[in-house]
């Protein structure tokens, strides 16, 4: 919009002095004309216009910009005819420019376009600045194109502008116009998925015509994930085809598979066809089009119409039965050859056979067509295994690529033999080789390989090399295995690639590929910026060999760009510095930071200060660091200043009181001006009275002591102020003195008042321990489908207002005594909420998520999980969500965090707490109740077992029996012994990783039924030996995670496994019928040695886990172990030199069965064709932030999902994970 100019009497002055004002500026080339206009000052661009500018209105800029550019692109309609009338009749309409725009139904879709002209402009400006050119007739050509032969109405379309498309489609503007790769309006509507842009250019008669690579709009439609294009582009289609012509068309079209299908469909013999698969309701599912009609000149010559629902010719059902192979060759004998190489160019019966992993079938179908091809003159083999056409997967759609997806070497093997090109590419440019560095496919990538595969192709969509692939994911075989057969990187300082080194495994391959982490990719920041995201990976890049040459060449500019793309693609609201400028300090010294955070411009660079960055960015922190470095408080960093004029200008009070109290000058002078913090705050009304008044009265004066400031002087000083007392090394009297901002010395935090009305409770001993205090517990379950995320909260929270349940919105305290305690509110409100809660809406889907596209899915084979579960915990809470016990006692946090997350396709329900709260059965309760809460069944919610009393208070006082390890209890010095060794271990192995695994469900089905076998040979005698399904899973683990010990060593391993012992203590302790939600465990113990867990058969452990549980898991072992444990303050059992593992199995507690379908609101695909997973998870992943200890070898056994396969994981040194990765895809070839 035009704004007022305060300076029009200034510029009359100095035209009045005359001025040349045709003058062009040294930097860029622009006219007075032009930067007038530019910013909307066009008061004083009207007097420019008469006092002598007319001549620079067609003087363009560096960039190509006229003035008349600049108003067609603001749209200054009244303007334009006032430069018409100034021209003197010179051309001032044939301007070319290049504009960067961001789309609107994909703002992340950035990109230049060349040579637009006036009418684009106005286009981009508005409709109504659109009629007035055309009206004025000051342009009349509505197809003039840009650089790529798009036209007006294509950038309409770009730019969701539906009155500028009527306008321009009314006056005669071609709806089908193409643009250099044959792109109509359409399909940039379908692709950026604007519905309502969709809708109207269908309305107006756009047609259904073929880019350059042969795309429909359908073609495009159908990957979406929106499936209301696909319908929609359909309707139109269909509805294009009911002439009377076009109904007699397509029935002779039909006949001749009309006669094939009746000779081979005899006495009804569905079977033979495969038709029961296709109804009415899932041909709808399968709809695709190849091609449609189109009223343009180059699709009038393919007149022929493809099979209108691909996937369900009679050809494609019969790729269905892989076990009828004999049946299909009969029936493909008895089609008449024209006929059936109809059905070859109509239907995708290649893509089904492999997508369906029907070798046999593709064989008998391959080997027909190879008949047909000696006689017909064609190479109709090779023709269909390189077909690229309809496949459910968007982005494998050749057959090539689906048979890779599916990880079916024997399918890969076969369309190799038959031709298929293994360089063939995908829509998106990608190989099946990438496909199989994707799908951790490492034989199918060596096969590729040897049949020589590119190494050197990049897909589209991210600008990758298969090398590159496999170092983002990132993985190390399958680096090495390219590496040997010749993959390079390119080491040029400026690299054209998006690669991004987001964990200390990239940066390994990184380096091992040849690819400095200084490298500068696409985005024009480093490749090791995610850095400064990650405190753990900025310490192993700075820390490490060539941190230095890191440091060494960073620059102030630099730095300032690489921190502020991290702080403007960061997904968390607020992100910290703090750790990596530590790093980066220790790693270059006090000279070179200050060389990283200051520099001094030159004539054509203006100065950088990285703190002016920070300050007005508001990160308190990060500023007293580089205080504390030595960086110049009055340096002047930035356009506005100072640091202290760059915080008062971005209305940061608390920086800019921390500035002000560590001597920043609140004004002062340049050559040019006067800087004024106030003149920079005055946006800011609070900043402006603090420091016009506020800085006066907030802290007394220092020389004015009061009389009595021996004993009161303490309620004077503010902690923020950067005053502290201290003694005076004379005379020992107390005094104040300047703090000079040490980072370390930050005042000790006070916990929230108490409120009166609250109920106050202690702990009980069971929650209240060292472990339960050091972890803050993440528990996320993933929905395919889209929930309502109020009613969840609602139905939560009206559940922690019950009676009873109300226990679990308290908050946490420590009282005098160190013992936590705690305190529930009266009444939940507002500003005391039971829960914290916390939604994020991203209005996409979860694949075009960077992160939760990476959430695992189940394989087909025992897989050890790439991404660490760390990775996700942006997903599973707010930014500013609790992290340790700390938050929950000075924040008067709730102990319940509620998160989730919504996409088009997924939901993400994610719960956080401290492990105080209550165990996994603790957990199940919860969901239970939660569930028929939602549902609306409050009388099925149990009652609330154990809301002010310890029902576990009174267990182990007298036990009836001696433990049957009690002969096992470490003494002091095995103790002693056993933590040092620990401690040794971690001094050796200092770093850990966790990482989730996968175990598919017929895989364990393999291993119980191996088990049985097994332990039905052993049971001769009258103690019948059995394993339960955990018990394998527990042995399974246990051999895995014992994988780095010696083979024969007869060193003693410890499986510990953590059970729920409220079924024990139903009869009167914990009633059945009650919920009782606390920490309620014992740990159960086999000793075994590490020779017979490696070399016995899995069922000989197994068998002794089951022993173990029988032994020590009744009442009266479980009273017995509690007494020990309350008599000796450490109770640990088995040897000093033991390996422990300890396991919590949360398999009963049934987290997979979760029913939120009450809150579904758009239900998945999956649920769709399995009805039993409708509003029920279909991953549930476990991070936890863990602070005070290392839970090395030890995680939880999460459960098994509604497919049967089981998940699990836990915390390794590192290294052992890969080892074990190795041994499951060993075990899986065998």
């Amino acid at each position: 919009m035009p704004c007022d100019n305060p300076k029009f009497s200034l510029l009359q002055r100095l035209l009045d002095e005359q001025i040349d004002c045709v003058l062009l500026s040294k930097k860029g080339k622009f006219s007075a004309l032009s930067t007038h206009i530019r910013y909307g000052n066009l008061d004083t661009a009207r007097l420019l216009l008469r006092r002598g500018s007319p001549d620079t209105l067609s003087a363009a800029d560096t960039f190509w910009w006229t003035p008349v550019a600049w108003v067609c692109a603001h749209g200054y309609s009244e303007f334009i005819d006032q430069m018409v009338a100034s021209s003197c009749s010179k051309p001032i309409w044939n301007f070319e420019v290049e504009v960067t725009l961001s789309v609107k139904a994909a703002p992340s879709f950035i990109k230049p376009y060349r040579g637009l002209r006036a009418l684009h402009h106005v286009v981009i400006a508005s409709v109504q600045t659109v009629t007035f050119l055309l009206d004025r007739t000051y342009v009349s050509d509505l197809e003039i194109a840009d650089a790529q032969l798009r036209t007006p109405l294509h950038f309409a379309t770009f730019l969701g502008q539906v009155d500028t498309i009527r306008e321009l489609v009314s006056r005669g503007s071609n709806i089908n116009a193409k643009d250099k790769d044959g792109w109509t309006p359409l399909h940039f509507a379908i692709r950026f998925e604007n519905e309502q842009i969709t809708d109207l250019l269908l309305e107006l008669g756009a047609s259904h015509s073929k880019t350059k690579k042969g795309e429909t709009p359908l073609d495009l439609a159908i990957p979406k994930i929106n499936r209301y294009f696909a319908q929609r582009v359909e309707m139109s289609i269909r509805e294009s085809l009911e002439t009377v012509a076009e109904k007699s068309f397509d029935k002779h079209w039909l006949s001749a598979l009309s006669q094939a299908m009746e000779r081979a469909i005899i006495d009804a013999d569905t079977q033979t066809c495969g038709i029961r698969h296709f109804g009415d309701n899932t041909a709808g599912n399968f709809t695709s089009f190849s091609s449609s009609s189109s009223g343009s000149d180059d699709d009038k010559t393919s007149s022929q119409h493809s099979w209108p629902s691909f996937g369900s010719t009679s050809l494609d059902m019969l790729m269905w039965e892989d076990n009828l192979s004999e049946k299909i060759s009969a029936w493909l004998c008895s089609i008449p050859e024209e006929d059936m190489i109809w059905l070859l160019d109509n239907s995708i019966a290649v893509h089904v056979a492999v997508d369906r992993e029907c070798p046999k079938a593709l064989k008998v179908l391959l080997s027909h067509a190879a008949g047909i091809s000696n006689a017909s003159h064609r190479h109709l083999v090779h023709e269909l295994v390189n077909r690229t056409g309809w496949s459910p997967q968007a982005r494998a759609i050749s057959p090539l690529h689906v048979a890779v997806g599916s990880g079916n070497m024997e399918l890969v093997r076969l369309l190799l033999e038959c031709g298929a090109e293994v360089n063939i590419q995908t829509v998106m440019k990608g190989t099946a080789l990438h496909v199989a560095v994707e799908e951790y496919e490492l034989d199918i990538a060596r096969l590729f390989l040897e049949h020589g595969a590119s190494l050197a192709t990049r897909d589209y969509h991210r600008g990758y090399t298969p090398l590159e692939v496999a170092i983002q994911l990132p993985w190390e075989r399958m680096v090495d295995l390219l590496l040997e057969n010749g993959a390079y990187a390119k080491c040029s300082q400026y690299a054209d690639t998006s690669l991004v080194c987001g964990s200390t495994e990239v940066a390994v391959l990184m380096l091992r590929s040849g690819i400095p982490l200084q490298n500068v990719g696409r985005f024009g920041v480093p490749l090791w910026t995610p850095a400064c995201l990650e405190s753990w990976l900025a310490t192993f890049i700075f820390n490490s060999d060539f941190g230095h040459s890191i440091a060494s060449g960073m620059t102030a500019s630099d730095l300032w760009k690489t921190l502020s793309f991290v702080h403007g693609t960061a997904v968390e609201d607020r992100v910290h510095f703090w750790g990596p400028l530590r790093l980066l300090y220790r790693r270059s010294g006090h000279a070179s930071i200050r060389d990283m955070t200051e520099s001094d411009g030159k004539e054509s660079v203006r100065s950088f200060g990285v703190m002016c960055f920070l300050a007005e960015l508001g990160l308190v922190d990060e500023v007293k660091l580089l205080l504390d470095l030595g960086y110049n408080i009055e340096f002047e960093g930035g356009l506005i200043g100072t640091a202290l004029m760059a915080a008062a200008h971005g209305g940061r009070l608390d920086v800019v009181k921390m500035l002000v109290y560590a001597g920043a000058r609140i004004c002062y002078e340049t050559d040019e001006s006067c800087r004024s913090a106030v003149i920079a705050a005055q946006d800011f009304p609070e900043i402006v009275s603090w420091l016009l008044v506020g800085r006066f009265t907030e802290q007394a004066k220092i020389e004015a002591a009061p009389p009595n400031w021996m004993t009161d002087q303490q309620s004077e000083i503010r902690p923020w102020s950067g005053y502290r007392l201290d003694k005076s090394p004379l005379s020992g009297n107390s005094l104040i003195v300047v703090k000079m901002g040490s980072i370390f010395s930050k005042a000790k935090p006070v916990a929230p008042a108490t409120v009166a009305t609250d109920t106050i409770i202690p702990l009980n001993p069971n929650d209240d321990c060292i472990l339960n205090r050091g972890i803050v517990m993440g528990f996320m379950m993933r929905f395919d489908g889209v929930l309502d995320p109020e009613r969840l909260r609602s139905s939560l929270t009206k559940l922690l207002g019950r009676e009873g349940w109300r226990k679990l919105g308290a908050r946490l305290r420590l009282n005098s005594q160190n013992k936590l305690e705690y305190h529930i509110p009266e009444l939940y409100g507002p500003e005391r909420p039971a829960i914290a809660y916390s939604h994020f809406d991203y209005g996409h889907s979860i694949q075009h998520h960077p992160i939760a596209s990476r959430l695992p899915r189940a394989t087909s084979k025992p897989t050890v999980i790439g991404t660490p579960p760390g990775r996700f915990q942006a997903l599973m809470r707010r930014p500013d969500g609790p992290t340790s016990m700390q938050d929950y006692i000075y924040r008067d946090e709730p102990q319940l965090s509620l998160h989730i997350e919504s996409f088009n396709d997924a939901t993400l329900v994610s719960l956080t707490w401290l492990h105080t709260l209550f165990d996994g059965i603790g957990r199940q309760e919860l969901l239970i109740a939660w569930t028929a809460t939602l549902e609306g069944r409050d009388n099925d919610v149990k009652p609330f077992h154990g809301f002010d009393t310890d029902p576990l208070a009174e267990l182990g006082k007298n036990p009836t029996e001696p433990f049957v390890l009690a002969d096992q209890r470490l003494s002091v010095w095995g103790l002693i012994r056993f933590i040092l060794g620990c401690l040794w271990d971690i001094i050796r192995h200092p770093f850990e990783e966790t990482r989730i695994a996968c175990i598919p469900a017929a895989h364990i089905e393999a291993l119980k039924e191996q088990a049985k076998e097994e332990l039905s040979a052993q049971n001769a005698g009258p103690d019948k030996l059995f394993a339960s399904e955990g018990d394998i899973v527990t042995a399974f683990i246990g051999r895995l995670w014992s994988q780095h010990l010696p083979a024969n060593s007869s060193k003693p391993v410890i499986l510990g496994n953590v059970i729920n012992i409220r079924p024990a203590l139903a009869r009167d302790i914990l009633p059945e019928k009650t919920a009782f939600l606390s920490n309620a465990t014992s740990l159960i113990i086999t000793r075994i040695t590490v020779k017979d867990l490696r070399t016995k058969p899995l069922s000989y452990t197994a068998a002794a886990v089951r022993r173990s549980i029988q032994e020590q898991g009744t009442r009266e072992q479980i009273e017995a172990r509690k007494a020990l444990e309350e008599k000796h303050s450490a109770v640990m059992f088995g040897d000093k030199n033991m390996h422990q593992i300890l396991l919590s199995n949360w398999g009963k507690a049934k987290f997979f069965e979760t029913d939120f379908s009450a809150a579904v609101v758009k239900p998945g695909w999956t649920s769709l064709a399995q009805p039993h997973k409708l509003g029920k998870p279909s991953l549930i992943l476990n991070a936890n932030y863990v602070r005070g200890f290392s839970l090395r070898f030890a995680g939880p056994i999460i459960g098994k999902d509604l497919d049967g396969n089981i998940w699990w994981g836990g915390k390794l040194r590192e290294g052992l994970w890969d080892k074990i990765a190795q041994t499951l895809e060993d075990q899986a070839t065998v």
